[in-house]
């Protein structure tokens, strides 16, 4: 699977190079994603804007991956979702479970706000 990550100071930005997800793609997408809780900086933004569809295996995967993110404290925001994918996540039942925004922008602004909140807990 090829992706592009961009790192900033609080968060990664990957964004999948792929035109279709489909389940034999799971295993590279998971270990992927959780190479990056073992970095100093754990948030990601996943960008889907060049994702034109994706097999519910998948989408279920990175849920579950979401939640892990969650558990361990880091945010986990999918981004840029195109129309064919929020069809197939509404059509498998998963829409509710994806932590999605419209924008990249403002999937940034998720993690930032949840870093806040972080934060304050802590004090």
């Amino acid at each position: 699977m090829q992706v592009k990550i961009d790192t900033s100071e609080r968060f990664h930005v990957i964004t999948i190079r792929e035109r279709m997800l489909s389940a034999n793609m799971t295993e590279e997408i998971i270990n992927k994603l959780y190479s990056v809780l073992k970095q100093r900086i754990k948030n990601i933004v996943l960008n889907w804007q060049e994702v034109a569809s994706a097999e519910s295996a998948v989408m279920r995967s990175i849920i579950s991956v979401q939640e892990q993110f969650y558990t361990q404290k880091a945010s986990f925001v999918n981004c840029c979702l195109q129309p064919e994918v929020k069809a197939q996540l509404s059509a498998a039942n998963l829409e509710e479970l994806l932590n999605t925004a419209p924008t990249q922008s403002e999937a940034i602004d998720i993690v930032q706000m949840e870093e806040i909140e972080r934060e304050l807990e802590e004090e």
